[in-house]
Formats: structure tokens, C-alpha cells, sequence
């Protein structure tokens, strides 16, 4: 069965695919990509690997921020895969070997077969931090026909000289200790792309006008959402947002590199699971959720709403207590911030006031007795409600 460490994995990957760059990829074609791949690794046929890197061709390697998102991802497979149910068994280590394998096919097309350089680039740079965690993954518990083959793989990627020769020494020592960690020092010099040097450019729009509405960024929503009003936005208004295309401006630039920095801490918050000093479980949010050392409760997501913002809306989401006199056609709004507080106006209960939920909407005509309704949420639609059910105007004091 596959674990959570892999669905965060595939989710984060099948977003980096979907957003608009060189080409654009259906939603159809991803779950046949994995079969492509959890088929290539677990038969390391000939046709089973020449599959699988054409479609990465085709979709992947054109781009060079879909070529690094694979990339991480390729890890986490190595890491978490396990075999599809009714399929053949296949040693771990084997099958991190024809992840290589594969690997090896990519970097053999991107020096002799592509038209320039700029495949190559990208595909070394994107898997130089990668490649010992995928070597180390093939090593742990390896038989000695499988190390050897190993150390040939890596001899034939030293001649054709597709890493630099400390990664590539880096990656021996990795082959004959797996416990061997790499230090931050080594690993910032073997892994060129932690910075982008390359200048943040604006596009003209914020995705392509030709996608229906849901299938846009969700940026573009922001302009039809009004605050602390319950009306639905209408599609057909809602269109790509014109920008002013070039260079951003650098304070837009050091938000996208602060965003950037924070959701690269996910992987490292799913570590937490492994580690037997801290009790941590996943929401239904897929959230990790554990305790500090002040026992406080820390655990957020890139997916979804971040947990501080969802602290305050539940902080101003209060039971509202609506008061009705039908006949004087009088509506008195009262906010209170919970049952039995003072901070209400000073409002006389009429006799005869009813306590009903929001589906008793015939009782709001009531010419005899007033109505009072509580637990309402949000109040914009009870005063639409009211509205629409009065024959005459109501004055509202709020």
C-alpha cells in the first residue's frame, strides 16, 4: 500500500506538471506515467525503460523546473515505493538499481541525442543532491553482485563525464558505506541550483486565457472575493489577471524566495515520523501534528488553508442571536460573543419567543410571534433570508 510519505510525493509533483511552461500536460497522461515507472523499475526491460523516458522526454525534461520537481520526486519513490498488489515481487535494491538504470538512459539521450547542452545542464544540476540519497537507497542491505554493478554504473558515468568528479567520488563513498552522511559544506558544493541566479520576469498574464476558469491559477479569484460576504462569484467574469510583463520587482521577488524556502521544510516535517523522540500522527489535512518542547501544538501544510489563518477565523466566527418583531417589523441584530454574555444590546424578549434552527424559514412572517434565531452562519445570508421573506421593510440596528 502506498504511504503517506509517497502521496504528499505524487501530489506535489502532479502540481509541478499542471502549472503553464513549455508544454502543457493533461491530467490523464499522470496516472499513466507511474505505471510507466512503477512498471520500468519493478521489469527493467529494454522497452519497459524506453517507455518511460520517452514520456519524460515528451513531458519533463524540456523544462527545467518540471526536470528538478522529477527529480525529487524520483527520491521519494526510491524511498517509500513498494510493489503494486498482484504484481511479482522484486528485491528493493533492485529496483532502486533500475531507477538508475533509468536514469542513466536520461543523462545517454541528453549528451549524444539532444540538440544542446541546456538538457544535460539541467539534468545534472537537478539530480546532483538526489543522486547519493538514490545510490544510498541501492546500497543499504545490497548483495555484492549489486554493488558491483553499481560501482560499474557510476565508472561509466565518471568517463562520460556526466557529474563533476567530487560528486562522483562523493558517490563511491556513499556505495561502500550507506550510513555515510554528506555535510552540509559538501552537499551546498556538489548542489549548484540552491539559489536562483537567474532574475524573476513578470508574465503578461497569470495563466493562459485560453483555460476555462477552473483551470487557472487561484490567484485570479482573489478579485472576485469580497470580504465577509457570502455571494458566489460568476465564472465567465473570472480571467486571467493582466500583469505588467519584465522584471519583478524585488520586494515581490524576496516573497516568492521566503514562500519557496517554507515549503521545502515539507519533506523535512514528514521526517518527524521516523523519528521514535517525537509522537507525531497526519491530520485529515496532511498535516504533520506534533508537540514542541512547550507543548505547544505545531503542524502545517502547503496544501490548504495554513493553520494560523484557520485559528482566527474560528476565533471570529461568534453564535450570532437574531431577534425578530414581526409586527413592529423590527430586526435587532445582537453579536454576542458567546451564550450568556453581557456585550449584547439591551434587547426586552418579547412573550412567546420561539428557539428554532435556520430551516424553520416560514416562521420568519410570523405576524403573532416574534422569532429569535440563533447560532447563525454567516449572518449575511439570514438578513437576505429576511429580507426576501418581509412583505414590508425591516429596519436592522446592529
Amino acid at each position: 500500500m502506498t504511504n503517506h510519505h509517497l502521496i504528499v510525493a505524487k501530489a506535489t509533483f502532479a502540481a509541478s506538471l499542471l502549472r503553464p511552461d513549455v508544454t502543457k500536460i493533461d491530467r490523464s497522461e499522470l496516472p499513466h506515467f507511474h505505471f510507466l515507472l512503477e512498471t520500468a523499475t519493478i521489469r527493467c526491460s529494454s522497452s519497459n525503460i524506453q517507455k518511460c523516458k520517452q514520456w519524460l522526454l515528451d513531458h519533463i525534461l524540456s523544462s527545467s523546473q518540471r526536470t528538478s520537481s522529477f527529480a525529487r520526486y524520483l527520491t521519494a519513490f526510491a524511498k517509500y515505493a513498494q510493489v503494486p498488489d498482484g504484481q511479482k515481487p522484486c528485491s528493493s535494491q533492485r529496483q532502486h538499481l533500475h531507477i538508475l538504470y533509468l536514469l542513466n538512459d536520461l543523462l545517454h539521450h541528453a549528451k549524444y541525442h539532444a540538440a544542446d547542452d541546456t538538457m544535460k545542464y539541467d539534468l545534472t544540476q537537478a539530480f546532483q543532491s538526489p543522486l547519493f540519497e538514490l545510490v544510498r537507497q541501492a546500497s543499504v542491505s545490497a548483495k555484492a553482485r549489486v554493488r558491483k554493478r553499481l560501482k560499474s554504473l557510476l565508472s561509466l558515468w565518471e568517463d562520460a563525464g556526466y557529474f563533476e568528479a567530487n560528486v562522483i567520488a562523493t558517490t563511491h563513498k556513499v556505495i561502500n558505506d550507506p550510513s555515510t552522511s554528506i555535510e552540509p559544506e559538501e552537499k551546498s558544493a556538489t548542489h549548484a541550483i540552491t539559489t536562483r541566479e537567474a532574475p524573476y520576469i513578470m508574465p503578461a498574464t497569470h495563466g493562459d486565457p485560453s483555460l476555462p476558469f477552473y483551470e487557472l491559477p487561484a490567484g485570479n479569484l482573489m478579485l472576485h472575493i469580497i470580504p465577509n460576504k457570502a455571494i458566489a462569484m460568476r465564472p465567465h467574469s473570472i480571467r486571467p489577471l493582466q500583469l505588467t510583463p519584465g522584471p519583478a520587482d524585488e520586494s515581490l521577488a524576496n516573497a516568492v524566495r521566503d514562500f519557496l524556502k517554507d515549503i521545502e521544510t515539507i519533506d523535512h516535517e514528514f521526517d518527524l515520523l521516523d523519528d521514535p523522540n517525537v509522537t507525531a500522527e497526519i491530520s485529515e489535512m496532511g498535516q504533520v501534528l506534533y508537540r514542541n518542547e512547550a507543548e505547544d501544538l505545531v503542524g502545517d501544510t502547503y496544501f490548504g488553508w495554513s493553520r494560523a489563518f484557520c485559528e482566527k477565523m474560528t476565533a471570529r466566527k461568534k453564535p450570532v442571536d437574531l431577534v425578530v418583531y414581526g409586527r413592529a417589523q423590527t430586526a435587532a441584530l445582537a453579536l454576542k460573543a458567546g451564550s450568556g454574555s453581557d456585550n449584547s444590546p439591551n434587547l426586552t424578549t418579547p412573550p412567546g419567543l420561539q428557539e428554532i434552527s435556520t430551516h424553520h424559514h416560514s416562521l420568519l412572517n410570523s405576524d403573532n410571534n416574534p422569532v429569535r434565531i440563533t447560532s447563525i452562519t454567516p449572518h449575511q445570508q439570514l438578513f437576505r433570508l429576511l429580507i426576501a421573506n418581509s412583505k414590508e421593510p425591516y429596519h436592522c440596528l446592529i
